[in-house]
């Protein structure tokens, strides 16, 4: 008889060790797919910034600004700019890149 109580404990103690490993262990593991997901969106905001100013090319003027594409091809990646022009007639372009809607954009600010 005394074996049943035993194994009752033991049982016990095993749910009571889960239910303390159970929520670090999840925690863990959703940290690590939030990480991935921010890398993913940071290498994707990334090359959707050098894509969109190699497509600009070297010579800027209000018109190329204007024709330039406010999302990547196939989606992931939008854009929104603004531009200025400099004291020396250089044209300084801010690009702001954003993939979803956890991260913060990409501002990278070129000088043409």
């Amino acid at each position: 008889m005394s074996r049943r109580g035993d194994t009752l404990m033991e049982v016990l103690v095993a749910l009571f060790i889960l239910a303390l490993f159970l929520p670090s262990l999840f925690s863990a593991l959703g940290g690590c797919l939030l990480g991935a997901i921010r890398i993913e969106g940071a290498d994707a905001r990334r090359y959707g910034t050098d894509w969109w100013f190699n497509r600009l090319g070297s010579t800027v003027n209000v018109a190329s600004l204007a024709s330039m594409p406010r999302d990547l091809p196939g989606g992931g990646v939008s854009f929104v700019w603004s531009s200025r022009v400099g004291s020396h007639g250089e044209v300084w372009v801010t690009l702001e890149a954003r993939s979803g809607t956890l991260d913060s954009p990409l501002v990278t600010v070129r000088a043409f």
